[in-house]
């Protein structure tokens, strides 16, 4: 005859389950998590990377002229970009919820005019734009830096150079892909830096990768 009092699960049993299910989840969540990032990262410089190559089409079109950061017209570099790329969802970060999500080298590349790509020394190591967010903690170290999710966007890049703006108003690159940050150069290329690459090489240095030298 059959037991009819083993047809079901034991309080402990379902216990062990619940328990066995939770530890697999604290531990596979982190990892998904990651995953659904790295994907985002892949998007954003994609973005990045059409956003450069918009940029080369306007210097074609304005003798060699750098896309700027804002002219005293009135228009920004995403007002400039627009008709090479007729997409506004492309300034858009996937990782931040404001427009835009990324913000100008306007320190050196021009902010009220242009200046010509042969003042550069080195195209290929000169950041043109890269992921740009407002930092809640900015005496910290820059690997630490936090970024507030405003809703909304800057078209320029403060770094340090750039004071007393880079203290009072630090919208900055920020480390919001797995801790690194997504960048586009001068040369059309784009890739993902960490934040001591960034922010670390002082302006003049062979390594810095934000003024024209």
């Amino acid at each position: 005859m059959t037991d009819r009092s083993r047809c079901g699960f034991t309080l402990i049993e379902l216990l062990v389950v619940i328990a066995i299910i939770a530890i697999l989840a604290a531990i596979l969540f982190p990892v998904f998590a990651r995953a659904r990032e790295k994907a985002r990262t892949t998007s954003c410089l994609s973005n990045l990377k059409q956003l450069s190559i918009a940029a080369m089409m306007y210097s074609q079109d304005y003798d060699e002229q750098i896309l700027p950061a804002y002219l005293f017209s009135g228009y920004t570099w995403i007002d400039l970009s627009m008709p090479y790329v007729r997409n506004q969802q492309i300034f858009v970060c996937p990782s931040y919820t404001g427009f835009p999500g990324y913000g100008h080298n306007h320190c050196n590349l021009g902010w009220g005019a242009s200046i010509s790509m042969t003042a550069v020394a080195q195209p290929a190591e000169t950041i043109l734009l890269n992921d740009n967010g407002y930092v809640s903690n900015p005496n910290d170290p820059p690997s630490s830096w936090v970024e507030e999710q405003l809703g909304y966007g800057a078209y320029y890049t403060r770094w340090p150079d750039n004071e007393p703006y880079y203290t009072s108003d630090p919208w900055r690159a920020v480390p919001r892909h797995n801790g690194m940050c997504n960048c586009a150069f001068l040369d059309g290329h784009a890739k993902t830096m960490t934040m001591d690459a960034l922010i670390g090489p002082p302006e003049g240095s062979a390594n810095c990768l934000w003024d024209v030298y």
